[in-house]
């Protein structure tokens, strides 16, 4: 590939076939995806990996925790009934529903 006028080198990863742009990528892939510290989300059919106890927590918080109450409006549940999902936004919850359930 080149971009302006240069080849641009792409860096793969050794365990998977992950591409990335600049070595920097390969190297946070690499801690994420396959480092020791690879700290997975435990949630069914979530699968998240943060690189430190921090992150996950922060993912945690925003993408899987609970509304207090159903007519809390600072949550958007998922309109599936077997489903406890609530999203803390619009966009996240749209998100949830193409990936999750195959909604459109």
């Amino acid at each position: 590939m080149r971009v302006h006028g240069m080849a641009l080198k792409w860096h793969d990863c050794k365990l998977c076939d992950y591409r990335g742009k600049e070595k920097s990528d390969l190297s946070r892939h690499c801690l994420i995806e396959h480092g020791p510290r690879a700290k997975s989300c435990v949630t069914v059919g979530c699968d998240f990996k943060a690189r430190t106890d921090k992150e996950l927590a922060r993912h945690k918080k925003e993408i899987h925790e609970k509304p207090v109450a159903k007519d809390d409006e600072r949550w958007w549940p998922c309109v599936l009934p077997e489903c406890t999902f609530c999203a803390p936004d619009e966009n996240t919850l749209e998100r949830h529903l193409i990936y999750f359930h195959n909604m459109q």
